[in-house]
């Protein structure tokens, strides 16, 4: 019989590449399906609407955000310190806007990740890693310039930019995840 069950008209590529790419398109519908039953025969996640899984992740990211939109602006727009405007060779209020602006949205979206941090993972590590590249480019630029130790202070725009990408890395919805080793 060379059917589609014997062995020598069996094509099992045919068979498996839809499914293999069904499972991909939909692994996230069916872990979340699982997830609400299994949550729903809990008592203790019932009615509750967010859990408190990555809290601390949670909480560093409201933290953060916040600071983003209220801090970075009032110091650099409003109280105009000195340890937060880079004047050198002259002062820059176009530059000073954009900073202003992609700050404001970046902690727009920190605050908006903080409902589930495992799907913001990308968001958080490009802000820990763009935060920590910047800062360490205007700690070499204050070092360096003349007049703009200040920025060095600790009330300074350079620790007030490591903030973000510390604090973040330290409560990291899945720390240490990039450099687990598997074992088979």
């Amino acid at each position: 019989m060379n059917g589609w069950w014997s062995a020598s008209g069996f094509n099992e590529k045919r068979l498996l590449a839809p499914l293999y790419k069904f499972c991909l398109r939909n692994a996230c519908e069916i872990r979340n399906r699982r997830a609400s039953i299994a949550g729903s025969m809990d008592p203790s996640t019932e009615g509750d609407p967010m859990p408190h899984d990555y809290l601390p992740a949670r909480i560093a990211l409201v933290l953060n955000g916040l600071a983003m939109m209220i801090f970075y602006p009032l110091n650099m727009m409003v109280l105009e310190r000195a340890s937060w405007i880079w004047d050198y060779p002259n002062r820059n209020l176009a530059m000073e806007h954009m900073l202003v602006a992609v700050y404001v949205t970046m902690g727009a979206f920190l605050v908006w990740s903080a409902r589930d941090p495992v799907k913001a993972l990308p968001l958080i590590d490009f802000v820990i890693v763009s935060g920590a590249i910047h800062a360490t480019a205007m700690a070499f630029d204050a070092a360096h310039m003349p007049g703009m130790s200040q920025h060095l202070a600790f009330r300074g725009d350079v620790v007030g930019t490591y903030l973000a990408p510390i604090t973040l890395a330290l409560t990291h919805p899945r720390r240490f995840y990039l450099f687990r080793w598997n074992s088979a």
